[in-house]
């Protein structure tokens, strides 16, 4: 089978990485008194989530699928691991609390991932999930994954 990528929205991030460096430049270019402690505190955080996001711009999150399986890679993901088909029992869409929806799939009963991690992930929704902002929406790179799984399982 051919491989497919689908990659994360770079727009998204760039709309991310601009919000932070409003609250970054924001107290400068006002003339806000940046001694306060709190103050810093947010700039700080905030900073550090501008240097995230231009990481993962230069660095893109990518959701490869072959016969074998999927893997996520790029990002902040040091060691990209392949999830084989053949152990996934289904995609869905699904809503972890105080969150966006996000891509999550469970394990086959047999499956090797399952750990006793997994089952407190299960409480949440599911047995695992992908990260969010894919250039196409949870629903459609739901849907992909499912069809990508039933073509590979059936050859």
């Amino acid at each position: 089978m051919k491989t497919t990528v689908i990659t994360v929205s770079r727009i998204k991030y760039l709309l991310l990485l601009a919000m932070s460096l409003v609250f970054v430049v924001g107290p400068f270019a006002s003339g806000m008194d940046v001694d306060d402690v709190v103050l810093q505190l947010c700039i700080g955080l905030f900073g550090l989530c501008a240097v995230a996001f231009a990481w993962v711009i230069i660095h893109p999150m990518r959701l490869h699928m072959n016969g074998e399986g999927f893997r996520v890679e790029g990002g902040f993901i040091r060691r990209p691991k392949l999830v084989r088909w053949s152990e996934v029992d289904s995609f869905f869409v699904f809503q972890p609390p105080r969150s966006g929806r996000i891509v999550g799939y469970n394990f086959k009963p047999d499956s090797r991932h399952v750990t006793s991690m997994t089952k407190v992930n299960r409480a949440f929704g599911a047995d695992a999930g992908l990260p969010r902002g894919w250039s196409k929406s949870p629903d459609a790179v739901a849907a992909e994954l499912n069809a990508y799984r039933e073509r590979a399982t059936r050859s």
